[in-house]
């Protein structure tokens, strides 16, 4: 089994994971390279996911070309599962997620074999494109080539935001990185860019074509990779800022969020008109995450022991909590209460119950009991694949027809 270590993988300057961040904002790589990585609690866990599916996939990918492992692999695979099952990280609903992901793989893969028996499977595998992007590289879970095609499956096990291959910057340098590693080896005009998001039962797939990526990456990626190696270009603020770790001390958002609510400096500002609004709402997202990020900064540097002109630090606001529940039971137990006076027994909660069960099994023997009411209706871009709600259609629903009702 190749050595991989998801935890220190390598991220050039301009990583393919951030390619739609460098590539609206091309300072921002540079900015940001000025400040430490720091691995959040969902990085920990989307890393042991990956190391899981990793040594999954290559023990399926043996047993289907049967293909024996060796002692030595054998014995690093157990000690690395020992270890992965032992971190607080690891749970049931991660070890079906990964089994969905190496299923559909493998899937995958026979799909291939059978149109193209000399069809093959690589897993983990460094994608250079440092022919496009300056000291670019990054690394495919799987892909897959045969048939005169190629797929690149990137497994998100992310929960927060659903991931969408259509037109993904990421996945397509990944595709050029993957076309011009192989296309010496091997002839194929079909590119297939996979994300497959388990926790969010999202699996995404953009066909494009050699030609196609080909000329986006030289045509349109090149140039904009050099500004942005270089640090040059204008700031610009964007739906890309929200990971940004120079988003805190960035000018453009500071002049953003200062211009949106700028005071008139000749005549009084009239009444917000509807265009005002619309205008602001457009931003609320971004401006709202960049005051969230400048309080949080604040509020650290400030612990760090730094003062802030006309601010102090205080204690917050506390909840009372019980700090011996044995010793507390006991005391109770003498005022004269019994067990039923003292304890609320409570369903878990469906997240906490599903993790208990395994999603698969949770979904079969739990689906009678389960409702899922219609969403709070929110607004989204026209963009959004999400239909349209029918206001009139709505309203019938939640309160019953009222066409020929009579009047109260």
């Amino acid at each position: 089994m190749a050595e991989v270590n998801h935890k220190e993988r390598a991220h050039a300057l301009l990583s393919a994971s951030s390619a739609s961040r460098w590539m609206a904002c091309t300072p921002s790589a540079v900015k940001e390279d000025a400040y430490e990585d720091q691995s959040s609690e969902f990085a920990k866990e989307g890393e042991l996911a990956h190391e899981l599916a990793e040594i999954k996939l290559r023990s399926k990918l043996n047993m289907v070309l049967a293909r024996r492992s060796t002692d030595k692999e054998t014995k690093d695979r157990r000690a690395k599962m020992d270890e992965i099952f032992a971190s607080k990280y690891y749970n049931k609903e991660m070890d079906e997620h990964t089994t969905s992901y190496v299923d559909y793989v493998i899937a995958q893969f026979l799909g291939a074999r059978r149109k193209d028996p000399a069809a093959v499977l690589l897993i983990e595998t460094r994608l250079d494109f440092s022919h496009i992007v300056p000291d670019g590289f990054g690394t495919g879970d799987a892909l897959v080539i045969g048939n005169g095609s190629i797929e690149v499956i990137d497994l998100k096990y992310g929960a927060g935001v659903r991931v969408s291959a259509y037109d993904n910057k990421q996945m397509k340098l990944y595709g050029v990185g993957a076309v011009s590693m192989f296309d010496d080896l091997y002839e194929f005009d079909a590119v297939a860019l996979t994300v497959f998001q388990p926790r969010m039962d999202n699996i995404s797939t953009f066909n494009t074509t050699y030609e196609e990526l080909t000329r986006w990456a030289t045509d349109e990626v090149a140039p904009i990779a050099e500004k942005a190696f270089k640090g040059e270009g204008e700031l610009v603020p964007g739906d890309h800022c929200g990971f940004c770790k120079h988003k805190v001390k960035c000018s453009a958002l500071l002049e953003e969020a200062r211009n949106l609510f700028a005071a008139a400096t000749t005549n009084p500002i009239p009444d917000a008109t509807d265009e005002d609004l619309l205008e602001v709402y457009k931003r609320a997202d971004r401006i709202s995450g960049y005051l969230t990020a400048v309080a949080d900064h604040i509020l650290s540097e400030a612990l760090s022991g730094k003062k802030w002109e006309g601010f102090k630090l205080v204690e917050g606001r506390s909840v009372r909590t019980i700090s011996d529940t044995d010793k507390a039971e006991e005391i109770l137990k003498e005022e004269g209460f019994g067990v039923e006076d003292i304890y609320t027994m409570k369903l878990k909660g469906l997240g906490d119950l599903e993790k208990l069960v395994g999603k698969k099994r949770f979904t079969e023997v739990m689906s009678p009991v389960i409702s899922k009411p219609a969403g709070r209706p929110t607004l989204a871009p026209e963009s959004d694949k999400r239909p349209a709600l029918n206001l009139v259609e709505s309203a019938a629903a939640l309160f019953g027809a009222v066409e020929g009702d009579e009047e109260i």
